[in-house]
């Protein structure tokens, strides 16, 4: 549920307010003042991180208090893969709102891309059932690391090496994904 609802909280916040901005027409008044693209990202995503971060914290809150899960692992270990799977569910937020003009197409786009990053995350279907095809995507899929990432933490303790294995490959699909966006991004007219 940690994943899903990070993922989910991400992705419409930040898609839905770029998409807001270009609709609205702020968004023009936005690349007419002296920043660069790379500010008026940056001033998109991370009020959400801290929305979404809270969002994570009250959840695993209530899941330990209400219904008793257990938190064996690192509370360090746990915000730090939250702040690495910020990378690419921002980056593929962005780079949702680069295609889209209204909000209503902002939404339709983060159904279908949140459709398929859930069912090839193994949050909710278990990839090792998943045809091979399937399962090599779902290892490009960061909500599948990250949903991976947070069971192992919670549920099992620290395990440091299979923490940076998982830490590189949503990082390198962050990297990616991000670059992609920014190149989508345009601050032009």
């Amino acid at each position: 549920m940690v994943a899903i609802l990070v993922f989910l909280a991400l992705l419409i916040l930040i898609s839905v307010s770029i998409a807001k901005e270009k609709e609205t027409g702020t968004m023009e008044t936005l690349v007419a003042a002296p920043i660069s693209k790379y500010d008026i990202v940056l001033g998109k995503v991370l009020p959400y991180v801290i929305v979404s971060f809270l969002v994570m914290l009250s959840i695993v809150i209530v899941g330990m208090l209400v219904f008793h899960v257990p938190f064996v692992g690192s509370q360090f270990m746990f915000l730090l893969s939250f702040l690495v799977f910020c990378i690419p569910a921002c980056g593929i937020s962005v780079w949702l709102a680069t295609y889209t003009k209204t909000q209503q197409q902002a939404m339709l786009g983060l159904i279908i891309v949140a459709f398929l990053a859930l069912m090839l995350s193994g949050a909710i279907i278990s990839t090792e059932n998943m045809p091979l095809v399937l399962r090599w995507i779902s290892y490009i899929n960061p909500l599948s690391h990250y949903s991976y990432l947070v069971r192992n933490i919670m549920l099992k303790g620290p395990d440091w090496m299979y923490f940076f294995i998982i830490f590189g490959a949503m990082f390198g699909v962050g990297a990616v994904i991000w670059y992609v966006a920014l190149r989508r991004f345009k601050t032009t007219l």
